[in-house]
């Protein structure tokens, strides 16, 4: 179990094959790919993930999809190079994924659940891949040295470390323009 909302760099230790979690919807053929995942950082974190395999669209931005189709889509994210589920477990244990938590509503007594949401970059949970600082200012001062848009900002670099922003003539204001 989770301990905290977050993105946890996580080791796949398991794959499993199970009957629906909910069965309201599913079919007789239907099926939940679990993946259980292990914080790298604090090994007392692991948990699984459930992806729903089945021919029910999903919900939501993503209701053009069926389940099955964002399942896949997770575990290729994971490292899974085939359909072919019957390998899951020897492609993907061992595999470093991002992994994203989510707090659960207060069950009746408080308690409050931290549940993996994604796994892979789904949901836009990806790692973000980290750039040094040399990187960063230069990649601000091409951005301002663009001057595309007739911007008289100076770039941060020019400006000893300080925000280009703060030495506007434009009144501060609380009121929108539209």
């Amino acid at each position: 179990m989770f301990k905290s909302e977050g993105t946890f760099l996580c080791e796949i230790v398991d794959v499993k094959f199970t009957k629906p979690r909910f069965d309201n919807q599913s079919g007789p053929k239907d099926f939940d790919v679990n993946v259980q995942v292990r914080d790298l950082e604090d090994p007392t974190q692991i948990d699984w993930w459930r992806g729903e395999y089945s021919s029910n669209y999903c919900r939501g931005n993503l209701s053009h999809m069926m389940q099955r189709e964002l399942t896949m889509q997770t575990l290729r994210k994971c490292g899974i190079k085939s359909e072919d589920l019957t390998t899951a477990e020897q492609q993907l244990v061992g595999q470093t994924v991002p992994a994203v938590t989510r707090a659960s509503k207060p069950n009746d007594s408080g308690k409050v659940f931290y549940n993996i949401s994604y796994i892979g970059s789904s949901g836009g949970a990806a790692l973000p891949e980290e750039i040094d600082i040399g990187d960063v200012m230069s990649r601000v001062n091409s951005i301002q040295g663009d001057n595309k848009h007739g911007s008289q900002s100076k770039p941060i670099a020019a400006t000893g470390g300080t925000n280009p922003f703060e030495d506007s003539d434009e009144p501060e204001s609380d009121s929108l323009p539209f």
